[in-house]
């Protein structure tokens, strides 16, 4: 829901979690169950992977890439759901399926989600030793470094 990202409807993808809310977390609320899915690290991965891309340049040198165009559609999210059901009758296959294998998907999903995190990319700062190396992104320049970091 960023505003760089340009969406015209921005909550539509948050309508699995509307679902889930209603719908599933009741039930596993009730019957004491632990909830189905992690929603953000799917939701975030779906929208980068819907989203184009421009390079411009930096001042001061370097590039960033800035959201040109999201392709705003539902039909993805139906899929996920209709292959999360089909999952349930597929159950005795994924039985052979290592718990590696999952969890390491799951960490694919979370690690590549982190870029363009502003949170994660200040965090990174901390790994520059040297001040002129620093990305010059607004919340760098405008801000003295002590404070910088005490974020």
């Amino acid at each position: 829901n960023r505003p760089a990202s340009g969406l015209k409807k921005p909550v539509g993808y948050h309508l699995d979690l509307l679902v889930c809310g209603i719908f599933i977390y009741p039930l596993c609320a009730f019957f004491g169950l632990p909830f189905p899915h992690n929603s953000t690290a799917p939701s975030l991965i779906h929208e980068m992977s819907l989203t184009k891309y421009d390079t411009e340049p930096i001042p001061g040198g370097g590039t960033r890439q800035v959201v040109s165009k999201v392709v705003e559609q539902r039909w993805t999210n139906f899929m996920i759901h209709v292959l999360i059901g089909c999952s349930l009758a597929l159950s005795s296959v994924l039985d052979h399926v290592p718990k590696a294998v999952t969890f390491g998907i799951f960490l694919v999903m979370g690690f590549s989600s982190l870029s363009g995190n502003q949170l994660f990319e200040r965090m990174w700062l901390w790994t520059i030793w040297d001040r002129s190396l620093y990305p010059r992104f607004r919340f760098v320049t405008r801000v003295p470094y002590a404070s910088l970091h005490k974020y």
